[in-house]
């Protein structure tokens, strides 16, 4: 006899779009816009997801388009809260463009895991693999996260809310800054 179950958990694009230009990436060479094309979840859109599935418990906001792009984005975020939906953004994220709205909310909604991807410790490096992007500002934004989850009593260890990791790609060019970094911890990293 067959047995269906239903999927606890969901992959939404939050957004396909991306304000960098990363080399390796299949959003700056164009190759998943004829599928996935380039838009914006609407607010209405996910609560509308989540009342037509009400077993789903938890939602993955990000993949190949950079969720902090998404003007609703804490809306969302405070929809999925108030549901008890758990979310985690742990692909697309390089926290370049952030309203500080935007970030005090994944710690407000506790954002259960976010991976930002950083792909080096140092601006020389991260500008070579991180095409547009601004080191010092994911490195300021890091902080607000931080300072959030300080001025919220969450604590800046835990995963809700927090930058739970970064990712990086381990090049010879690399390798040494990650683990004067990490202080000599590269596994942390990836």
């Amino acid at each position: 006899m067959f047995r269906y179950t239903r999927p606890s958990r969901l992959r939404i694009e939050a957004s396909t779009a991306c304000n960098l230009r990363c080399p390796s990436c299949p959003t700056t060479t164009g190759h998943i816009h004829p599928a996935v094309g380039t838009g914006l979840l609407m607010p209405d859109d996910f609560r509308q997801i989540l009342d037509d599935n009400p077993w789903i418990d938890e939602v993955e906001l990000s993949n190949y388009g950079d969720v902090f792009l998404d003007p609703a984005l804490v809306e969302i975020l405070r929809t999925a809260y108030e549901r008890k939906v758990r979310i985690t953004l742990m692909n697309g994220v390089n926290l370049n463009r952030c309203t500080t709205e935007a970030l005090e909310a994944i710690v407000k909604y506790d954002v259960r895991a976010m991976t930002c991807s950083i792909d080096g410790a140092s601006r020389e490096t991260y500008r070579r693999y991180r095409v547009r992007g601004d080191f010092d500002q994911v490195m300021a934004n890091i902080d607000v996260i931080n300072a959030h989850k300080k001025r919220l009593g969450r604590s800046t260890r835990s995963s809700g809310g927090s930058l739970s990791s970064w990712v990086t790609t381990n090049t010879k060019s690399t390798a040494h800054e990650l683990w004067q970094r990490n202080g000599g911890c590269t596994s942390k990293l990836n």
